[in-house]
C-alpha cells in the first residue's frame, strides 16, 4: 500500500499503475543515460550496459504511458505484458550485477539492489490489478 498512500489513495487502479510505471521507467532511464554518459565509473558498471539499460526503461515508459493515454478494454493484457517486461528488466540487471560484480561499487550495487527491489513491488500491485480485471 506505500504506492497508494505515496499517491493519496488505498487503491490502485490499473491507469494509476500505469502512470506509476511509467513515471518510474522514465527516472530510470534518465538516471542511467546520465550516469553511462558522464559517471560510469562510480557506478562500476560500463557505460554501454548503463545505456542499454537505459533504452530498456526508456521504452518501458513509453508503453506504460500509451497504455495510461489509451482507453483500452483488455487491461489484463497489457498488464501482463507490462508484468512480463518489468521482470525481464530485474533479471537483466540481476544478471549485469553477477557478470560485472568484481568492478561494481557500493553505489551501483546499492542503486541497482534497491531499483530491483523498488519494480518488485511495482509488480506485486501489477499482478494484483490483474487478479481483479475482468478483460
Amino acid at each position: 500500500m506505500i504506492w497508494a498512500y505515496a499517491l493519496g489513495t488505498s487503491s490502485l487502479s490499473a491507469k494509476k499503475i500505469f502512470a506509476i510505471d511509467a513515471m518510474g521507467a522514465l527516472l530510470t532511464a534518465v538516471i542511467l543515460y546520465w550516469v553511462g554518459r558522464h559517471y560510469s565509473a562510480y557506478f562500476g558498471m560500463p557505460g554501454s550496459i548503463l545505456l542499454f539499460l537505459s533504452f530498456f526503461g526508456f521504452v518501458l515508459f513509453i508503453y506504460s504511458t500509451l497504455c495510461y493515454i489509451i482507453e483500452m478494454n483488455r487491461v489484463k493484457s497489457f498488464l501482463n505484458l507490462l508484468i512480463l517486461s518489468n521482470i525481464t528488466y530485474c533479471l537483466i540487471t540481476l544478471f549485469t550485477i553477477i557478470a560485472f560484480a568484481q568492478s561494481l561499487t557500493t553505489l551501483g550495487l546499492i542503486y541497482f539492489i534497491l531499483e530491483i527491489a523498488i519494480v518488485s513491488i511495482l509488480v506485486g500491485y501489477e499482478g494484483r490489478i490483474v487478479k481483479q480485471a475482468r478483460g
